[in-house]
């Protein structure tokens, strides 16, 4: 599946965790409950639903693909959720999101685009 639709049966987590399986995989999946954590945690950091930000998780990935970087959306996921500062500080997910995918493509190695949006989006000194 494309996308993870709002009338979806299964978790964020389960989806993220399998969206290339033939089938999703279990909530008890130690792969799935690690994405389930990182998704709570972005969704208390950004005020954006868990289904959100996975979705966008995966466009960004697919997003980076059609221009040669490969880049998993659990690691997308990963990335920019260790960037953010205080809930109510930082943007929404989707535009940092969107400034990651704008660094990457004007050829910012991975590293240093996570570091310039912790520059900008992370805690305050």
């Amino acid at each position: 599946m494309a996308w993870l639709d709002v009338s979806s049966t299964i978790t964020p987590g389960q989806w993220l965790a399998s969206r290339k399986d033939d089938k999703p995989k279990p909530v008890n999946h130690p792969e799935v409950q690690r994405i389930a954590r990182q998704l709570a945690t972005a969704h208390g950091l950004y005020r954006e639903s868990e289904r959100m930000i996975a979705n966008r998780s995966a466009q960004v990935s697919e997003m980076l693909d059609t221009h040669g970087i490969r880049e998993r959306p659990t690691d997308i996921l990963d990335g920019l959720t260790g960037i953010a500062g205080e809930v109510g500080q930082t943007e929404g997910f989707g535009a940092v999101s969107q400034h990651y995918f704008n660094l990457r493509v004007a050829d910012i190695e991975r590293g240093e685009a996570l570091a310039t949006l912790k520059a900008r989006y992370g805690p305050r000194q």
